[in-house]
């Protein structure tokens, strides 16, 4: 959330910044001092959602600047700050089209953040419908004329998108309702993005994305789908899969994005639910994706018989027939399909602590590092499966695994995991040393932070967020417990990968 601060005080300029700052989704872009510095910064930055607001002002105050603002179509919400003698401005600020007001003299932080969070909750509400009907029109019918008086972010200059096609695979045929699964993305998501229902089992996530390079973008999408994987598996029991389109900068390409995205998610017909699907205009050539298609097929036959041999071969043919395409973007996509699919089918079996990273994938140099990290992985999963067959978990054992793979993120006691599967907790923490090697706290630790490891591989994700999504309130002891368990502080780590 963007948020701009004009106001002529100098300290009260700072203590709004440090309120602002000390929340991980809130960033303050600019402070002004007057009326006119903050329509430049207006100019150059029209996707804020926030402004607070002086009114009283040198050079230009803060009605005049409402004057200014209301015919170049900002589309965020505007806060006035006052003193107790400025009620007549305070009422002709909202008529100018002010949405809310603030005391300066009551100035706490927790009211700024509250205040900031308020107008954002309101502003979601109001633009939820009008937003969706919106997209729809644009979806089936191109038009000018949609853009004509609509200050929806996608019609702004320069803001890159792509679309998700996200299908929904319930258990069984009767999925309860589509808008609630809708609702649920929408409210985690805190990048710019709409969704809206498409079919029966279908969501379209327009998503903003930050660079127009679809390479280096492979990262932040995938997290993206892989975030929402385990929001839905965790909120509903359902898996998803996903079909990404190419990246666009204008409104009217976005029927060509769904379309794109549709293309994509029909390679689901060769591969398994809950894969990641990009698009690639080059895949159009069906000779040449149904040669590939069958080296894949036999690439997974090796591999679920843990034939690390004939695993070699079939990658080796895999990315010959890849490297005759000569297009880089084509075979990250197809190798980063690969990767996702290795990573479900170790997930399937409580296998968390194989490190697959795509950004080693993504800025390789030759598709000679690319087939050599892929084989690498392949063995050392292989190598996993073997030795947890051999080490022939019982079936509580098992259900703890499968336990703690799914709500790492969350306080996990032994009393816990007693009561789940049923067992006494001083046997439960004696069989699960003597099966696995460590206590039980020791293994969440573990998982949390190989989870950690492949988030930080976001260099858009702080570790202060990384922290949260792993299960870690306090950013200093996550960094101590990361750096014991790797010997790098999690910055080191960030910087090394």
């Amino acid at each position: 959330m963007k948020v701009l601060l004009v106001e002529d005080e100098i300290i009260t300029r700072r203590g709004f910044r440090k309120a602002l700052e000390s929340q991980s989704d809130i960033q303050v872009i600019g402070e002004c001092s007057n009326g006119k510095q903050a329509l430049e910064q207006l100019k150059e930055n029209p996707d804020i959602d926030v402004i607070f607001l002086d009114l009283n002002m040198p050079v230009m105050d803060g009605i005049e600047f409402l004057d200014h603002v209301e015919g170049m179509g900002f589309q965020g919400e505007i806060i006035v700050l006052s003193s107790y003698d400025d009620w007549e401005k305070v009422k002709e600020s909202m008529k100018r089209g002010a949405c809310d007001y603030f005391h300066k003299p009551t100035l706490s932080p927790q009211k700024i953040v509250d205040l900031v969070r308020k107008t954002a909750d309101k502003r979601q509400q109001q633009n939820k419908g009008d937003g969706e009907e919106w997209l729809k029109k644009i979806i089936s019918n191109p038009s000018e004329d949609h853009l004509q008086n609509s200050f929806h972010w996608l019609t702004k200059k320069e803001q890159h998108f792509l679309t998700v096609l996200i299908k929904i695979h319930a258990k069984d045929s009767n999925l309860p309702s589509i808008h609630q699964v809708k609702q649920e993305i929408s409210s985690s998501n805190k990048t710019l993005s709409e969704c809206i229902t498409w079919l029966k089992d279908e969501l379209i996530l327009v998503q903003k994305i930050e660079s127009k390079s679809q390479l280096e973008n492979y990262e932040t999408v995938i997290n993206l789908c892989n975030d929402l994987s385990h929001q839905l598996k965790t909120s509903f029991g359902y898996t998803a899969s996903y079909g990404i389109s190419s990246i666009q900068s204008s409104s009217l390409k976005l029927r060509k994005c769904v379309e794109e995205s549709q293309k994509a998610l029909e390679r689901l017909f060769f591969s398994n639910q809950g894969t990641v699907h990009f698009y690639n205009k080059q895949l159009e050539n069906k000779d040449n994706e149904a040669t590939n298609w069958v080296s894949e097929e036999h690439l997974w036959d090796a591999f679920l018989t843990f034939d690390a041999k004939k695993v070699e071969e079939s990658l080796s043919t895999l990315f010959e027939q890849m490297a005759q395409e000569k297009d880089k973007e084509t075979i990250v996509a197809q190798t980063i399909n690969i990767i996702l699919q290795l990573q479900r089918e170790l997930e399937k079996r409580n296998i968390t602590w194989v490190y697959l990273s795509t950004t080693k994938i993504i800025q390789a140099e030759h598709i000679q590092e690319v087939k050599s990290y892929v084989y690498h992985i392949f063995y050392q999963s292989i190598e996993e499966i073997n030795k947890f067959q051999d080490e022939k978990y019982s079936p509580i054992i098992r259900q703890v695994l499968k336990y703690i793979e799914d709500h790492f993120a969350e306080d996990i006691s032994l009393n816990e995991l007693a009561v789940y599967v049923q067992a006494n907790p001083s046997y439960l923490s004696r069989s699960f040393k003597q099966q696995s090697g460590y206590k039980i706290s020791e293994y969440i630790t573990k998982v949390r932070i190989e989870k950690a490891k492949s988030l930080l591989t976001d260099e858009k994700l702080k570790t202060q967020e990384v922290a949260r999504r792993v299960g870690y309130t306090n950013e200093r002891y996550f960094s101590q417990i990361f750096k014991k368990l790797t010997s790098l502080t999690p910055s080191e780590f960030k910087k090394q990968k």
